[in-house]
């Protein structure tokens, strides 16, 4: 007799291509199928598609996102036991994921559906947010490229080395910045239309309705001193999130002028058509997905996890988000926004 089963769990995205599964991709819905197959828990004719066992997240992540919270669902082929979570566990420890809880859930169970808001946290070097200009940076970028258009395409792909990255190491941003960045941020609060922010054709469409987008203050790893931004929603889109805290950013760098800044916003909101950069996906991963409706009504486990090992995965992700490869993904950007600078114009 088949169960239906929600692994409540958490992750890191490096190296894998997003969560959903992908038969010829390596997703992490796919590892975990290959994983229950190989403990005998799902057969080896349902292992090679997601619907034949009926697995669903309550929120996709893209390629390199993690989580620190989240749920799958599926069927499994055994009885619910002690041990068979402790097989599971075992498994998800040798793939770096955690498992916290495996719990059966009602046969018409739909987690997506059942989660009431979703939370995610971002890091953004505060380098990145020293004010400057464009117009000054694009012709330094000229000028090191030679004004040559297909000199200055691989500028934007050259491997950047340590050194590179040196000058965001010591940097200490001015609370004035800080400042900034919480009130453009709040910007993003209520309903609001993010066509601009997703390149998903989304059957719901593309209205979101944001609770709270704060900055949560600076910490300082490594000597480089990160913003740590939360925003908390009923649902996000496809890149969404990535490319809300690109346009964040380029307002606080690049703007000065604080009416023009909500004049900016009023412009990506509006039905006119914009075409939005995206900050690294490293650097971002979902914290926590609320299931209060159905916590307190179920007869089955409650969809949560113990606050003391969210709080040591959280720690233990940090060590593959705060890393000099990543910094350089945020000079890979930076030199994008830079070669687009003639389209943004009307921004600055």
């Amino acid at each position: 007799m088949k169960r239906k089963i929600a692994l409540i769990w958490g992750y890191s995205g490096v190296g894998y291509a997003g969560l959903q599964f992908n038969k010829d991709s390596n997703t992490l819905e796919r590892r975990i199928i290959g994983v229950l197959a190989g403990l005998g828990y799902i057969s080896e004719a349902n292992s090679e598609s997601a619907t034949k066992v009926h697995m669903k997240s309550a929120s996709r992540t893209d390629k390199g996102v993690g989580a620190v919270f989240n749920v799958t669902t599926m069927k499994i082929n055994t009885e619910l036991t002690d041990t068979v979570f402790e097989k599971i566990e075992h498994e998800f420890s040798l793939n770096n994921f955690v498992l916290y809880k495996v719990c059966q859930v009602p046969r018409g169970f739909v987690a997506h559906k059942q989660a009431r808001n979703r939370s995610y946290k971002y890091f953004i070097p505060t380098k990145f947010m020293e004010t400057c200009n464009l117009g000054s940076e694009k012709e330094l970028l000229n000028d090191q490229t030679e004004n040559g258009t297909e000199k200055r395409c691989k500028e934007l792909f050259r491997v950047f080395t340590s050194e590179d990255v040196s000058f965001c190491r010591g940097f200490r941003v001015e609370q004035e910045q800080i400042d900034k960045m919480g009130r453009i941020l709040k910007l993003y609060e209520g309903t609001r239309d993010y066509h601009n922010f997703t390149t998903s054709q989304n059957k719901q469409g593309t209205k979101r309705h944001l609770r709270r987008v704060r900055s949560l203050g600076t910490r300082v790893v490594d000597d480089v001193e990160y913003l740590e931004v939360s925003l908390s929603g009923d649902s996000f889109i496809l890149h969404q999130i990535r490319k809300m805290v690109a346009f964040a950013l380029f307002n606080c760098r690049y703007v000065v002028d604080f009416t023009k800044v909500e004049e900016n916003y009023e412009k990506v909101f509006s039905e006119t058509k914009y075409v939005l950069g995206k900050a690294p996906a490293p650097y971002l991963y979902l914290f926590d997905i609320g299931f209060r409706d159905y916590n307190e009504r179920t007869e089955y486990g409650r969809l949560e996890a113990p606050e003391e090992r969210r709080d040591g995965f959280e720690i233990e992700m940090h060590k593959s988000i705060f890393t000099t490869d990543n910094l350089k993904e945020w000079l890979i950007h930076l030199a994008t926004v830079q070669f687009r600078a003639d389209s943004l114009n009307e921004f600055v």
